[in-house]
């Protein structure tokens, strides 16, 4: 396993646990959903079925979301890499919609400029204009309609 230091308390602070899959030795990380944002990224998820096995895989929108959070070098070049693929089943208007969702969560708007630049670069067209989205009493997105 790679060393994170305390196992425990690096698991408690990320809600990632980093495993390495033994016959490959490639590095895994599993991510433990909380409830909101991530139960829905887990109704998203699409099965694929590997070898006898079907195994979930996050929905490539919210793989985007998710390594614009991570911000790393390799994740952005990750982001790159699926928007210029032109990865099927991947929506760019709903992968910049769910990165402003997280980087409003997270309090941090480059998330969602870094991501236009992205695809600015990537795409050689100007980044998806934003979907409006009714918001609620506090200003937060409402994910239903007001009844009137």
């Amino acid at each position: 396993m790679r060393n994170v230091g305390d196992v425990s308390t690096f698991i408690a602070e990320t809600r990632v646990v980093p495993v390495d899959h033994v016959a490959s030795k490639l590095p895994v990380d599993v991510v433990l959903a909380g409830p909101g944002l991530e139960e829905e990224m887990l109704e998203r998820a699409h099965l694929h079925k590997i070898g006898r096995r079907k195994i979930p895989f996050i929905d490539t929108s919210d793989l985007v979301a998710l390594k614009m959070l991570a911000g790393r070098p390799k994740d952005l070049e990750d982001v790159r890499a699926l928007i210029r693929a032109r990865v099927p089943g991947l929506s760019i208007a709903v992968a910049r919609e769910r990165t402003e969702t997280l980087g409003g969560l997270v309090d941090d708007a480059t998330l969602v400029a870094t991501l236009d630049r992205i695809i600015a670069e990537e795409t050689d067209a100007p980044a998806p204009a934003p979907v409006k989205r009714a918001t609620g009493r506090r200003g937060r997105a409402s994910r239903r309609p007001r009844r009137r």
